[in-house]
């Protein structure tokens, strides 16, 4: 959505919700902790943290490379908005599915308890 910002309040509104993304890593901890067993739950924490820093660590390269890309076809302006557009269609691409078919507790769906 951030590509599709024209004014100051458009930017304010969207570092906003960026910030809310942003803040998911504490609920996904949460949410780890409940979900594995007290054998497995450092591992799986650390395994969802990590991958988490990693995405963003890749997300930042793969945008780059993008802008780097797109500058050769759009100008500056408009290159970094297709790049930006990309991983957030992705993010919404995995983030759907996940809502839809996984599990909000250990005991199944929380309506379903």
């Amino acid at each position: 959505l951030s590509a599709m910002v024209n004014t100051a309040s458009g930017l304010l509104s969207i570092r906003f919700f960026i910030g809310l993304i942003g803040g998911a890593f504490v609920p996904c901890q949460f949410w780890t902790s409940m979900m594995f067993g007290s054998r497995v739950v450092g591992s799986a924490n650390a395994f969802a943290g990590g991958w988490g820093n990693l995405g963003g660590g890749f997300a930042m390269v793969f945008v780059a490379a993008l802008i780097s890309a797109f500058r050769s076809s759009f100008p500056d302006d408009v290159a970094w908005r297709y790049a930006i557009l990309i991983p957030g269609a992705i993010s919404f691409t995995f983030a759907i599915p996940l809502m839809l078919f996984s599990d909000d507790c250990p005991q199944g769906h929380w309506k379903d308890r």
